[in-house]
């Protein structure tokens, strides 16, 4: 017996899941950058593995909530932060380039550092609506400092010992 905790996998035969909706927590993004932007503006999307479950889910609820209730918010590029750093900053300042107006990111994992320097670099990290996920101690600094707008925490270490928790007791009963 097993149990899944961040992401799940339904299909697995898992005895539980320990963790958030990631499709709601996308729905939830794709209703604050919404409510930021006003129903209108151009989205960069970074993600550092969207054949993940999880990003994908993120990324389907914060598609899905934009299609069906802000047709006026465009996403105008999915960068995969795949390698580095550096190749994540070098998407960006392209975007940068390509569209000037960026109005919101929404980073569905990992990337977010490379994407606050190229904004920084075109002194648009205070203009631009910033959604992340995980309270890293790099995004306290960011939302401190105004240039990150939103965090979904997920508290992983809780999610990791409620998971080895229940399976303890599933194991003993």
């Amino acid at each position: 017996p097993y149990v899944t905790f961040a992401s799940d996998y339904k299909r697995s035969n898992r005895i539980y899941y320990v963790g958030h909706n990631n499709y709601k927590s996308g729905r939830v993004c794709g209703y604050m950058m919404d409510t930021y932007l006003q129903g209108c503006g151009k989205v960069l999307v970074v993600s550092a593995r969207i054949h993940s479950q999880a990003h994908k889910m993120r990324l389907d609820g914060f598609q899905d909530y934009l299609r069906d209730n802000a047709p006026g918010i465009e996403i105008v590029d999915y960068i995969d932060h795949l390698k580095d750093d550096s190749d994540t900053y070098y998407r960006t300042t392209e975007d940068l380039k390509n569209e000037p107006k960026i109005d919101g990111v929404f980073c569905v994992s990992r990337g977010i550092s490379s994407v606050v320097k190229a904004l920084q670099e075109h002194g648009m990290e205070h203009s631009t609506r910033i959604i992340a996920f995980d309270l890293t101690p790099e995004h306290k600094r960011l939302l401190r400092g105004g240039i990150l707008d939103m965090v979904v925490e997920q508290d992983p270490a809780r999610q990791g010992r409620m998971a080895l928790e229940i399976l303890y007791e599933y194991l003993i009963s």
